[in-house]
């Protein structure tokens, strides 16, 4: 008789916390553009490169207000740059894993802060210049190896956004730390606008929607 209420408890504790695990734990998908340049170099940056960002996203719950949040994106950083005698465009493609600390203002505002690590993939670009002018597929044994870009990418992140039911749309920004490119000071900036769509509710914070 003990040995079945014991391995009842142990049921009902198990199912219990399964349930709650389930409970805190989200995931989603998300898409959004990114305006990219480089900074840190002596060329002038002239404008901010329009790009893109896609992937999927896994939020924590610690508590009602509280999370951590990571995924797995594509994301182009890109950049322009103008001189008196050549125009470049670059577009590099990195695989990127963010890791943010995340805060709820209710059920309908948050902010997140964080890093985010980057690994280059490839990428396109083009160079018009006074003695040529061609375009490039950049490839991981040419440019993108130990030529150009440099593999890996790692910065600060931070944005805000706003929840509506299972949506959320946001704004963030990334920073890189290390230099994008050898043999220069060149580091990643972009502002990126983001919408993302999670699966299932997400706390209680539709509870009331």
């Amino acid at each position: 008789m003990n040995m079945n209420r014991l391995f009842l408890t142990v049921l009902i504790t198990a199912v219990l916390t399964a349930n709650n695990a389930q409970a805190q734990f989200a995931f989603g998908v998300r898409a959004g553009m990114n305006c990219s340049k480089i900074w840190g170099g002596s060329e002038p940056t002239t404008a901010m490169k329009l790009g893109f960002q896609v992937g999927a996203i896994a939020d924590y719950a610690v508590n009602e207000i509280f999370s951590v949040e990571s995924g797995l994106f594509f994301a182009t950083m890109g950049h322009k740059i103008e001189t008196a005698s050549a125009k470049r465009t670059e577009t590099p493609l990195y695989l990127q894993i963010p890791f943010h600390a995340r805060y709820n203002f209710g059920d309908r505002f948050f902010v997140r802060a964080g890093a985010y690590f980057g690994f280059c993939v490839g990428g396109t670009g083009k160079w018009d210049t006074d003695e040529y002018n061609y375009k490039l597929n950049f490839g991981r044994e040419d440019v993108f190896g130990q030529r150009v870009y440099r593999s890996l990418d790692f910065g600060l992140s931070a944005g805000a956004g706003m929840i509506f039911g299972n949506f959320q749309f946001g704004i963030e920004g990334k920073q890189g730390l290390t230099n994008a490119i050898h043999s220069s000071a060149y580091k990643n900036s972009v502002i990126s606008l983001t919408a993302t769509y999670m699966f299932g509710k997400k706390r209680n914070n539709n509870d009331n929607d």
